[in-house]
């Protein structure tokens, strides 16, 4: 009878420690996940915050993340750019206000991210030993344009703006383009003009001395030359007047606005060009006392060494000074 109870207590504890044993082995239960399941393959992924997923039966669902979403790639944390078409993911989302938000998503099967191919560039072929390579022909940009320093290049258009600081002045062709050009304020020029309504309207600049007449080529061998001039006039008649060439003006006349008078007959002029010039008076010339800082004056000048001379000044309102 002893026996009997002593191996009866005997398998009591066994089987009580193997259960203890059960039940430490097993791991705690894990926290329930909310939401609904869906296991499926990423059709699109749409930054920043949404992706598309398509089931086994065919069947299509959005899915949007929140900052609160967890993801899960092999046993390890992962991200949302981790998520790529092709992937197989399992998620489990909830509806809130209209959307389907995704509270945790686990790749079954990830997607590799894809590898930037190298930057493959033509190599040129190395000339041939021996040989220097051939001269690469340079295109002018379109900023560069087609034009050569140095070269003067003519064009024709309408004045459509005059600016100072630098001297410059805008010409507009015929095709709509204005040219931008500047001026050499430290060349002579000899300029002509016209009155119209009070007002000297320029008509010509002229920047510098007038270019010597193209030279003519000689005659071939064997031919007679051509004759120059005209032939003479009949017996009889009196030959017809030659136009003469009129002489070149040896004074200039300008326009502008005075700066200050100086000792010594001296007067500053700034010009309608933005230029500031200084004249110097001569015995017949009545003197600068009278002229006043900010007067609109016209005036003849000469050049007399280095000093522009001046020959006769006026006043807009007064006349000769």
């Amino acid at each position: 009878m002893n026996r009997v109870r002593s191996c009866w207590l005997l398998f009591t504890s066994l089987a009580v420690a193997v259960m203890a044993f059960g039940a430490l082995a097993q791991p705690p239960a894990g926290p329930k996940v909310k939401g609904t399941r869906i296991q499926g393959r990423v059709v699109r992924v749409k930054a920043p915050n949404q992706f598309l997923v398509r089931t086994a039966e065919n069947k299509e669902l959005v899915l949007y993340v929140s900052p609160h979403t967890k993801y899960l790639l092999k046993n390890r944390a992962a991200q949302f750019g981790n998520l790529r078409e092709g992937a197989v993911v399992t998620a489990y989302y909830e509806e809130a206000e209209g959307r389907n938000v995704v509270s945790s998503v686990t790749f079954v099967e990830a997607v590799p991210a894809p590898v930037q191919p190298p930057d493959e560039r033509p190599v040129k072929p190395a000339p041939p030993v021996g040989k220097k390579p051939a001269p690469v022909e340079k295109k002018p940009t379109p900023d560069e344009g087609a034009e050569e320093v140095g070269k003067e290049v003519q064009i024709k258009g309408v004045i459509t703006s005059v600016g100072d600081e630098p001297s410059r002045v805008t010409v507009t062709m015929a095709d709509g383009k204005g040219t931008l050009l500047y001026l050499d304020t430290k060349r002579a020029v000899t300029v002509r003009y016209v009155m119209k309504a009070g007002k000297k309207v320029v008509s010509a600049i002229v920047f510098g001395e007038k270019p010597a007449p193209e030279e003519k080529a000689p005659a071939p061998e064997g031919k007679a030359p051509a004759p120059q001039g005209k032939p003479p006039a009949p017996v009889g008649k009196d030959p017809a007047p030659v136009a003469k060439p009129p002489a070149p003006a040896e004074e200039t006349a300008l326009q502008g606005t005075v700066v200050k008078v100086l000792e010594g007959n001296q007067l500053v002029v700034r010009l309608v060009t933005g230029r500031e010039m200084v004249l110097y008076a001569q015995p017949q010339t009545t003197q600068f006392q009278d002229l006043r800082a900010g007067m609109n004056v016209r005036f003849t000048y000469a050049m007399q060494g280095r000093r522009a001379v001046v020959r006769q000044i006026f006043d807009a309102s007064k006349g000769v000074k």
